[in-house]
């Protein structure tokens, strides 16, 4: 991959599809079929949520009938695995002990399809690298379309008071881009860091203008962790202090032009930014402190996992400078509201192993392949400091799933040595 990169993307682009079909006239046809459909999902989050939460979840129940029927299972061994596996059976527990005990148990029993994909894409979907580059490929058409409908509701509709909603007609394009996204935008990053000509240009230039789709689609939260993570990226990537201050100072530019020029974006990114951090009252902070109030309720076992939406108000009832919105817009504490102090700690130890295991790779690789830019990914997810959508929801964490499953996958494909199951499949 690292000697690839040097080439034309047209010449990568080429070689993505004639590997791909190479594998695909090697395989049966129940892999092509299987791994076809795969390939497919970053075009069907592009859709909506019920197409993309079938596809997460036909993938995902594939690979675990797979492992029951081909008796494979070795990636239960791994340390990241079980401890979410353990987090999710806590979960149940929970749930199974909450005051509103079957939506809660409905709700963390369906949970396990996202993990449930993250390894199917480590251990079955991504094993060979040609699958692997061709789904980035994928990613990276689909990102490529999502700015282009943002560019038409743009000219259809002009700069808006919050954020853009096509094509999905919920607020949320931002999000596909900054978070189905994230590990391709990274790559981007990577390969404009650390290599030279048309290749590192097409990537940066790429990279620019999803950071400047994000920004422009009013997704304050998406915008921030696309840019921490290119940042953080570029300081790992980069082989001098001057390059590293030429790319920090092209970015900073970029951005700063565009909030300090274009009023609509100063005022959303800028000044609301600083009202919300700076009162009091402001819905997020209201909403954070009911989930604190919560956690008095039970603390070590919480009140079951997604039941916030459903039993906040009845819990708090009339009490002041509190919210019960949906969810409580962090992830830390919503686990610790929902699943108590236990809960919590297994959080933190998957978090913790997850992204450790991205880290190997970039650990084991001196020569700073770009591919070892995986543990960004769920270190810009679980960040603990940051607003975030529903932990067991839907929508959005189809996306956050996808590109996790993808940054861990490359862990395993371009760590070690890897020895291809489709002979078993």
């Amino acid at each position: 991959m690292q000697d690839s990169i040097t080439q034309s993307p047209l010449f990568l682009f080429n070689t993505v599809i004639d590997d791909l079909k190479s594998f695909m006239m090697e395989n049966t046809l129940t892999v092509r079929l299987s791994f076809g459909f795969f390939l497919l999902g970053p075009f069907f989050l592009l859709i909506e949520r019920t197409p993309a939460d079938v596809w997460l979840t036909v993938c995902g129940l594939s690979f675990l009938g797979w492992s029951i029927t081909k008796r494979q299972w070795f990636w239960v061994s791994h340390s990241w695995v079980r401890a979410l596996l353990a987090f999710w059976g806590f979960s149940i527990v929970s749930a199974l002990l909450s005051d509103n005990r079957l939506y809660s148990l409905g709700e963390a029993f369906i949970w396990i399809r996202f993990p449930l994909f993250a390894f199917a894409s480590c251990f079955l979907f991504n094993v060979d690298k040609r699958v692997f580059r061709a789904f980035c490929f994928a990613t990276l058409i689909s990102l490529l379309m999502m700015m282009l409908i943002l560019l038409l509701e743009f000219i259809h509709l002009g700069f808006l008071p919050s954020r853009f909603s096509w094509p999905y007609g919920d607020l949320i394009s931002g999000a596909f881009l900054a978070k189905s996204g994230l590990f391709t935008f990274c790559i981007l990053v990577g390969i404009a860091t650390v290599n030279s000509g048309s290749i590192a240009i097409s990537s940066g230039v790429f990279s620019i203008l999803i950071l400047t789709a994000t920004l422009f689609s009013g997704e304050r939260v998406s915008f921030v962790i696309l840019f921490c993570s290119g940042l953080l990226v570029i300081f790992v990537m980069a082989r001098s202090i001057k390059k590293l201050l030429i790319l920090y100072s092209l970015v900073l530019f970029t951005v700063g032009a565009f909030l300090l020029t274009i009023p609509e974006l100063g005022k959303r990114y800028l000044v609301q930014t600083i009202e919300i951090l700076l009162n009091k009252n402001s819905g997020y902070r209201e909403v954070w402190n009911s989930a604190i109030l919560l956690i008095e309720k039970h603390p070590f076992i919480g009140i079951g996992p997604d039941n916030y939406r459903q039993l906040c108000s009845g819990y708090l009832g009339n009490v002041s400078g509190v919210w019960c919105n949906n969810h409580p817009h962090n992830f830390a504490l919503q686990v610790v509201v929902e699943t108590g102090l236990v809960g919590l700690a297994l959080y933190c130890v998957f978090v913790f192993l997850m992204i450790k295991q991205g880290f190997q790779l970039f650990a084991l690789r001196a020569e700073r392949n770009v591919l070892a830019v995986s543990f960004v990914v769920p270190l810009a997810f679980f960040f603990p400091f940051q607003s975030n959508n529903d932990f067991f929801g839907q929508w959005v964490n189809i996306f956050t799933w996808t590109a996790l499953g993808t940054a861990l996958a490359a862990s395993y494909t371009f760590g070690s040595k890897n020895v291809s199951v489709l002979r078993k499949y």
